[in-house]
């Protein structure tokens, strides 16, 4: 049985995978450095790199799928925000790991 996803509902499951591949090599990185400036760094050019590949990918569906201008600009504009917000969070998460990981020893 085949289930229709709308590209748009693709594009935010594509945003959540990028969540979970950049956890993992974040908080290696920290474990590995120990620093949280570096695992943030790293966590921002993992997913920007990833997250702009989404973008150029969710460009040309959408143009394949004649899907209008407007829902592709609200799209992008809730991605960016969504993004942005991810990146506060993570920061503040790492920071927070790294002490507890400080503490512990």
């Amino acid at each position: 049985m085949f289930v229709y996803i709308p590209i748009d509902g693709l594009f935010y499951i594509g945003f959540a995978l990028i969540v979970l591949i950049s956890y993992p090599i974040d908080h290696l990185v920290m474990r590995v450095g120990k620093t949280v400036n570096g695992a943030f760094y790293s966590l921002v050019a993992v997913s920007l790199g990833l997250f702009f590949w989404l973008v150029i990918w969710f460009d040309e569906a959408a143009r394949q799928r004649d899907m209008g201008t407007i829902p592709v600009v609200f799209n992008f504009a809730f991605a960016v925000l969504l993004y942005a917000a991810f990146l506060a969070v993570s920061y503040f998460v790492l920071r927070a790991v790294h002490r507890r990981t400080q503490v512990n020893r």
